[in-house]
């Protein structure tokens, strides 16, 4: 006799087929039913997840500020304590983060853009394209 898990497995497997879910433009719907496929197989979803120690905490012993991870902590200290800055050699930006540096020169002094596969829009950080096509081409809302 089989479970009402299996029922449901077979179902899915038998009748939601790729070419049935909701089709708008810019969406592939054939793609998106492939990875929800592949992300939902057991062996994916039934592995034990790490467990979280939420307890675990990195005061600073300079403020009031906790980290919940070393490289947190360590970050805080650098930016905060030891006044770690990072100058743009092209113009009066300070960042605080080497990344922060890296993305302000690509995208202020060396041009670089993403555009949008799907209509005229140009970004000029990879994560403003990313939001762009999620708000306007997959309706999804941001708070």
């Amino acid at each position: 006799e089989q479970s009402d898990d299996g029922d449901l497995k077979d179902f899915i497997k038998s009748e939601i087929k790729s070419e049935d879910l909701v089709d708008f433009p810019g969406f592939d719907a054939a793609y998106h039913f492939e990875q929800s496929k592949e992300k939902h197989k057991p062996e994916k979803v039934h592995k034990k997840k790490k467990k979280v120690d939420h307890n675990t905490s990195y005061p600073c012993d300079q403020c009031e500020y906790i980290g919940s991870k070393p490289v947190y902590l360590k970050r805080h200290k650098s930016i905060q304590h030891e006044g770690v800055r990072f100058p743009c050699d092209q113009c009066d930006y300070v960042a605080t983060q080497n990344r922060n540096l890296k993305r302000h020169r690509e995208s202020k002094h060396e041009g670089v853009q993403y555009p949008c596969d799907q209509c005229d829009y140009i970004a000029r950080l990879a994560d403003s394209l990313k939001r762009h096509k999620d708000k306007i081409h997959y309706g999804k809302k941001y708070p």
